[in-house]
């Protein structure tokens, strides 16, 4: 786990997760990116990624950073992969950003990297962008 001090030093731009909840998404407009923050799993799943489809733009490719996603289960997984399949059937891409090693090798074992509508970027494959300020919550 992360300490506070870890995470400012990672993206000192991302605002930090309620304490009361398990997971959060962000929306920052300046860098068109989504960013999740925190586990996903059975129980919040539904809500986190009901709250990208409705907040995000979704009229180009999405890229998500997963820099702050601690975990994930088969729910969130099974999330990725159907925005991913409405994302592929309107020519456009999931971009998944620097995940932590535990969640690219949920991606990886579940072959969910294979799938023709997502791209996993990690830090040495992509250059990390800087906020331009302000910041939407989605969930």
């Amino acid at each position: 786990m992360l300490t506070n001090a870890m995470l400012v030093a990672i993206n000192h731009e991302v605002p930090q997760a309620d304490t009361s909840e398990l997971a959060t998404a962000w929306w920052d407009p300046g860098t068109g990116r989504v960013h999740l923050v925190g586990e996903i799993d059975f129980f919040n799943a539904r809500r986190i990624f009901d709250a990208v489809e409705r907040g995000a733009d979704l009229s180009a490719n999405l890229s998500v950073d997963l820099t702050r996603l601690e975990f994930l289960d088969c729910s969130a997984l099974h999330f990725i992969s159907e925005l991913a399949d409405k994302l592929h059937a309107e020519r456009r891409r999931l971009l998944l950003l620097f995940p932590r090693r535990i969640v690219q090798r949920a991606l990886e074992v579940t072959y969910l990297v294979e799938h023709p509508g997502l791209t996993l970027r990690n830090a040495a494959s992509a250059d990390r962008v800087t906020s331009t300020g302000e910041w939407v919550r989605l969930a």
